[in-house]
């Protein structure tokens, strides 16, 4: 290990549209003791011979493997990295100028294992929207991340001596930062979420729903780990509901048998009920309304933020 250097791991997957511009932020960083490792997990998009290219011009370590998952990527990288901190970052997201130098002040003076913050949203055409701010701020607890993930991941730096002190990513699991976040919470790890914007983050409505599907199993089994250490129905309950209101709102052959799956739900009728008339009404709502919706809820709006709140 490194003192001070900081270890950047891309796990890289059909972003050659975006690539280069994050390495553009990772070059204009304030801080420059820093090793990149881009990791291309099997893409399809024929982005080989312009990453080749581009490890010339920004001079990175390239690694290039079949598609093993996000989790077996960022195993990897962690096992290859030489730095005291690890900045994870996705290849279609962007650092902010002082990030890195932001964060390695804070962690070299504090014993937090890990540090978070707020991101700017940005559309494919790197278009910048509103900001947000961590949910939570200061210290997280299990529970804050349980019910909604509070931190934003693509703003995450850690100490790399946590990985090796709480365990790896869970390569069974099809998602990445719910679960390591959960993990290390409940192994006594100190994140600390801050109010500062450190990072650009990407948002499309392409496939949205299936990546929430995607992102709802990867809770579930998260989820199960935990069953026989706490009462984790009402959590599973949160998850479920909101991916069956958010199907009500996206998918237009939205299937009527969520509404069995509703009254599966462990917990009391009266509430199950309420789940019901909710997602009910939702899903009676007129095409032009679901768009704004759609809309609100893909960019992350405050209005929608703060329902899941009350929801939860």
């Amino acid at each position: 290990m490194v003192k001070n250097l900081v270890s950047i791991i891309v796990p890289y997957f059909n972003h050659k549209d975006f690539i280069e511009e994050l390495l553009i932020s990772i070059k204009n960083q304030t801080y420059n003791k820093l090793e990149i490792i881009v990791i291309n997990d099997g893409s399809s998009d024929g982005s080989l011979k312009l990453l080749k290219y581009l490890k010339s011009k920004y001079s990175f370590n390239l690694y290039t493997q079949k598609n093993k998952g996000i989790c077996a990527t960022l195993n990897r990288g962690l096992s290859l990295a030489r730095g005291e901190f690890i900045n994870i970052i996705g290849s279609d997201d962007v650092l902010f100028k002082t990030k890195i130098d932001d964060q390695v002040k804070i962690l070299s003076q504090n014993d937090y294992d890990a540090v978070a913050g707020g991101i700017a949203l940005i559309t494919k055409e790197s278009i910048q929207l509103n900001t947000i701010k961590p949910r939570i701020k200061g210290i997280l607890s299990l529970n804050d991340v349980f019910f909604n993930n509070s931190v934003f991941s693509t703003t995450l730096m850690f100490r790399a001596s946590v990985f090796k002190k709480f365990g790896k990513y869970d390569e069974r699991n099809p998602i990445d930062d719910y679960p390591i976040l959960l993990n290390m919470l409940d192994k006594g790890a100190k994140i600390f979420n801050f109010n500062e914007i450190w990072a650009y983050y990407r948002v499309s409505e392409e496939n949205y729903m299936k990546k929430s599907k995607w992102y709802l199993d990867g809770i579930l089994f998260s989820l199960a780990k935990y069953e026989n250490k706490y009462s984790i129905s009402k959590i599973k309950n949160y998850h479920n509901f909101i991916y069956y209101l958010k199907s009500a709102i996206f998918d237009d052959s939205f299937s009527f048998k969520v509404f069995k799956n509703i009254f599966k739900m462990d917990d009391l009728l009266i509430k199950n009920l309420l789940r019901f008339l909710i997602i009910f009404f939702v899903n009676l709502f007129p095409n032009y309304l679901k768009k704004i919706l759609q809309n609100k809820i893909i960019f992350k709006s405050a209005k929608v933020n703060r329902l899941s709140r009350v929801i939860r």
